[in-house]
């Protein structure tokens, strides 16, 4: 009779846990699954905007290539 009384409530908390587990899974992949989507979309938007930064000061290093170039052939060039 003692053993009847320790189980029914062992196996209560158990199923309990179980239950809890199924909707505490059920009720948070949702929510997760947006989370994740919404930090992709802010990923791919920073991706973008440092892809579109580093262009512009490639083409900022270029110009100033150019121009020591020029620089240089002038400073080249003998004086009359």
């Amino acid at each position: 009779m003692d053993s009847k009384h320790i189980l029914i409530p062992a196996v209560s908390v158990v199923v309990g846990l179980l239950i809890g587990a199924a909707m505490d899974t059920w009720w948070e992949r949702p929510r997760l699954a947006r989370a994740r989507a919404e930090l992709e979309v802010l990923l791919t938007a920073d991706r973008s905007q440092r892809q579109d930064r580093v262009k512009v000061l490639a083409e900022e290093l270029a110009r100033e290539r150019e121009r020591a170039g020029r620089l240089e052939a002038v400073l080249k060039t003998p004086r009359k």
